[in-house]
């Protein structure tokens, strides 16, 4: 098996650490929990010490070639942050000593703990025989079991109320009973943690390779009321014989499909678009949060609005939910505000949100051509690709009447438009106009004024529709202004 990347960087770091230390270090945490996991690349090292903290990072980061700085946080800890991803958090051990420091932990399977010399030996591989472990985390580690280190885990920290479905989302961890109470008892104190710590752990947990089973773990465990409650208030909704599922069970199954279709976008496009498009997943929006974080925020909130826009058709004796597309695009961004998402991200959210029932609307239309690509694709920008993918996800987790009629044809539209949005995105957008807002005010003599948006944008379709055109088309493609304008 080829060496993690970081493992050599992570042994100097342990090792610098345990020669630093005058009383001891420890590597404790996620790290320890992981290595034993058999993850192959454990990135995140937490170290705990009870010796000099600044020294033991200087030492780190010296090793390292790497900078340190000092953790806002009231315990004097340090981060060292290295090449590779490596990150090496240092921190002083509780004032009870290594015991006490385990036991304030959240939960077992992260309160175990390994001597920083022992860890260097042979890292990212760790000996049983050499864990420290005050509360079973090893028993529960070979159980897969996340469970409480104590009555007030949860209490603590109610963010650790999130952090169990997190974890659920990364692995198929089973929640312990006792824990689910405990957490369910501290959820009500979510709402005095800052919204982009919440942000954070949401972002992980849909994040995650397991997100649906995350967010039934935040479900569980009341976190899902706590910090979410418009996503809560899905469950229940009735929708038309169309859907199969009420909107709460409806949106959850977009998500599945959404997760699903990152990895089949092969089946819609050519192997190169799939590759670019996946790849595409993993660039960052702003922030540190990705492509990906925001298309699953926008899966999970796209039909956000449906209770509050749901109506009886009395004529057809089913719900539906006019205008919730653009109720939608208000309350997701107040939704991703909250979470103090960066801006760039809320506006992905919010076109996802407003778009993703465009495509569906066009498929009796099919094929396009580029006068209907140009009109969906201008109109759903800068999230274009996204909203494509969305909107196919959306159709193949709505399995009611005519269901499979349906998906052929909208599966048919998104082959067809897909690979014309990712030229779009390689393309930079809708072509540029031939003539500018200053050149059309000397050729039409008339003011500047609204009638400029209207013929710049004329110029923009019409280069889109004849990629040759001239000088004089674009003019006179500008100058065909509708009457009234």
């Amino acid at each position: 098996m080829t060496e993690p990347a970081s493992a050599p960087l992570a042994r100097l770091a342990l090792a610098a650490a345990a020669g630093a230390a005058s009383d001891g270090c420890w590597l404790v945490g996620g790290a320890v929990r992981d290595a034993l996991l058999g993850d192959p690349e454990p990135l995140d090292l937490d170290l705990a010490t009870t010796g000099d903290v600044a020294r033991v990072a200087k030492a780190v980061a010296d090793t390292l070639k790497a900078p340190r700085f000092p953790l806002s946080d009231r315990y004097g800890g340090f981060r060292v942050t290295a090449a590779g991803g490596l990150q090496v958090d240092v921190m002083p051990v509780a004032p009870g000593g290594l015991a006490d420091d385990l036991r304030r932990r959240d939960t077992t399977v992260n309160a175990l703990a390994i001597a920083a010399a022992d860890a260097a030996t042979s890292w990212p591989r760790i000996d049983r025989a050499f864990v420290i472990d005050e509360l079973g985390g090893l028993e529960d580690l070979a159980g897969g079991v996340q469970r409480a280190c104590g009555p007030d885990a949860m209490l603590d920290d109610p963010l650790r109320v999130l952090r169990l479905a997190r974890a659920v989302g990364g692995r198929p961890w089973k929640l312990d009973g006792e824990t689910v109470r405990l957490a369910r008892a501290a959820a009500g104190r979510l709402s005095s943690v800052a919204g982009e710590r919440i942000g954070a752990e949401l972002r992980g947990t849909l994040g995650a390779p397991r997100p649906l089973a995350g967010l039934a773990a935040l479900e569980r465990t009341g976190g899902l009321e706590a910090v979410l409650p418009e996503v809560r208030a899905l469950d229940g909704i009735q929708q038309s014989p169309y859907h199969h599922l009420d909107v709460g069970g409806h949106t959850r199954e977009v998500v599945d499909w959404s997760v699903a279709l990152e990895s089949r976008l092969a089946d819609f496009v050519d192997d190169d678009d799939a590759a670019a498009a996946t790849v595409g997943l993993d660039d960052e929006v702003a922030g540190g949060w990705t492509v990906r974080d925001a298309t699953r925020f926008g899966a999970l909130l796209h039909d956000i609005a449906k209770p509050r826009t749901q109506v009886l058709d009395e004529r057809r004796g089913f719900y539906g939910f006019p205008h919730h597309d653009r109720v939608g695009e208000q309350m997701a961004g107040e939704i991703m505000e909250r979470l103090r998402a960066p801006r760039k991200v809320v506006r992905m959210v919010q076109g996802l949100t407003r778009h993703h029932l465009r495509l569906g609307f066009m498929v009796h239309a099919q094929p396009l051509g580029r006068d209907g690509h140009y009109d969906y694709l201008s109109r759903c920008d800068p999230v274009e690709v996204e909203v494509t993918v969305l909107s196919l996800a959306d159709r193949l987790a709505t399995r009611g009447r005519r269901a499979e009629e349906a998906i052929e044809a909208h599966a048919a539209l998104a082959r067809e438009v897909l690979p014309v949005a990712l030229q779009w995105r390689r393309d930079g957008g809708a072509p540029a106009p031939l003539l500018d807002g200053d050149a059309l005010i000397i050729h039409t003599g008339r003011s500047p004024g609204p009638w400029l948006a209207g013929a710049l944008e004329r110029q923009r379709r019409a280069r889109y529709l004849d990629p040759e055109l001239g000088s004089e088309q674009a003019l006179e493609a500008a100058l065909a202004i509708p009457s009234g304008e």
